[in-house]
Parts: C-alpha cells; structure tokens; sequence
C-alpha cells in the first residue's frame, strides 16, 4: 500500500492505492479511508504498489515470472 502524492495522476493526490494478492488488481482508496474509488483487476497478483520520486506508480507482480509494470496516465 502507498499514499499517492505524485504528478503524473494528481486527482489521486492524498488517496491510497493497494495492491491485492487474492483480488488480482489494484484499488484505489480514499484517503481518509472511507470509499473505494476505482479497483482495476489486472489478472495478476500484485506484490506491490510505490510512487517513484517523480510520482510514476510502479507495480510489481508476483510470480515465478513476475515483472515490474508502470502506470501511465492516457
């Protein structure tokens, strides 16, 4: 889990994403807690989520084969 305070999605800015083992996907929380915003599921586990120092998300997945993605605004 991480709190986003980066730029490349600055509506998310204070909001917490997390990533699931179980659930396959990434949700986004919001920051106080009390509302799921937006849940992806990305057909893998996800080990983590982090915001790099220029505010990129960065998820990592887990598998034998698992790889490291990055979020891109569209």
């Amino acid at each position: 889990m991480t709190v986003y305070e980066g730029g490349d999605f600055p509506q998310w800015r204070g909001d917490m994403l997390i990533g699931g083992l179980a659930g396959s996907g990434v949700a986004l929380i919001a920051g106080d807690g009390s509302d799921q915003l937006a849940r992806w599921d990305l057909e893998m586990r996800v080990r983590d989520v982090a915001v790099g120092p220029q505010g990129q998300v960065w998820i990592i997945e887990d598998a034998d084969d698992g790889a490291l993605y990055r979020l891109v605004p569209n």
